[in-house]
């Protein structure tokens, strides 16, 4: 299974995953996406990479299209009024926003942005794990299917 398990909207619906997104929409607007996400640093670093700034700490905020606010831990900007959260649940990191008005008045897709940030999130945790057994990436090959393969080497 990927870095995604369910979908939880505020209404309590749950919807499980199998490789495949699931989109689903409700009134509120707000999507509550579960996820494996569990190290910061990852997953700042994996934001950073896709050119998006972001912020930590007390009192951030989401905001959905019917002025509704949920809290989140990490605030994501994305060039509207309207934000992406990653809200700190139990040992993981869920991702909330109104993925309606993000669509609407960004160039962001949930379709997209998730898989994107579960690869470069992956991508930070392996450097740091190679980087702690002593070894270095030689090189790096993106397949037709967007899987990367790295060649590691130890440490001279």
């Amino acid at each position: 299974m990927g870095f995604i398990e369910t979908v939880r909207m505020n209404t309590g619906l749950g919807l499980f995953l199998s490789g495949n997104l699931v989109y689903c929409f409700d009134m509120s607007h707000f999507i509550q996406i579960k996820t494996v996400l569990k190290e910061e640093q990852h997953i700042i670093a994996a934001l950073n990479e896709m050119g998006l700034e972001c912020r930590t700490g007390e009192d951030l905020f989401v905001e959905s299209w019917e002025n509704t606010k949920v809290k989140v831990d990490i605030l994501i900007e994305t060039g509207s009024k309207y934000k992406i959260g990653l809200k700190k649940v139990n040992d993981a990191y869920d991702i909330v926003a109104d993925w309606w008005a993000i669509e609407s008045f960004t160039k962001i897709r949930q379709h997209s942005f998730i898989p994107k940030l579960n690869k470069l999130y992956a991508y930070s945790v392996i450097k740091d794990q190679l980087k702690e057994q002593n070894l270095v990436i030689e090189s790096e090959q993106e397949l037709e299917n967007g899987d990367l393969v790295l060649m590691v080497s130890e440490r001279a």
